[in-house]
């Protein structure tokens, strides 16, 4: 037999590890959702103050990185995520981001949304482009913008 001690040395240690990986990943949920819900705080929150203000003028040179954007919502999809300034990692990592370089939403031009397709964006899996418009489009609201 073999040595009985480094069986059970091995087997707590993987046991270790998958509670460790296990606990990352819920911390890692648990931040996205407090981001969107802080976000989305936020956003609804300035979106009463602006009312009764005059609309702000947009200055794209105030947006920074990780600053909310709006809100992209596509109720067919049950699609409801906030949007954050930036593409990358961190940003992807707690919602949608403003792709850096493409136009803002409700201004001229194409908008570019970037999200992962195993979170944020899981609805879009089981959409084919077959070349014929849609019956009922697609709608995407972005409920404000940021100054």
């Amino acid at each position: 037999m073999r040595n009985p001690g480094a069986v059970t040395w091995l087997s707590s240690a993987l046991m270790l590890g998958g509670t460790a990986v296990l606990g990352w990943h819920f911390w890692t949920l648990h931040e996205a959702a407090t981001a969107q819900r802080l976000a989305k705080t936020w956003l609804n929150r300035t979106a009463v103050a602006d009312r009764s203000t005059s609309p702000p003028v947009r200055n794209n040179k105030s947006i920074r990185r990780g600053d909310v954007i709006g809100e992209l919502s596509i109720p067919r999809l049950q699609i409801s995520v906030m949007v954050f300034e930036g593409d990358d990692a961190r940003v992807l990592k707690f919602g949608a981001g403003h792709i850096p370089g493409t136009a803002f939403p409700q201004g001229s031009g194409n908008v570019g949304i970037a999200a992962h397709r195993d979170t944020y964006f899981r609805a879009l899996q089981g959409l084919q482009s077959n070349g014929a418009p849609s019956p009922s489009p697609y709608t995407c609201v972005c409920s404000r913008q940021h100054p």
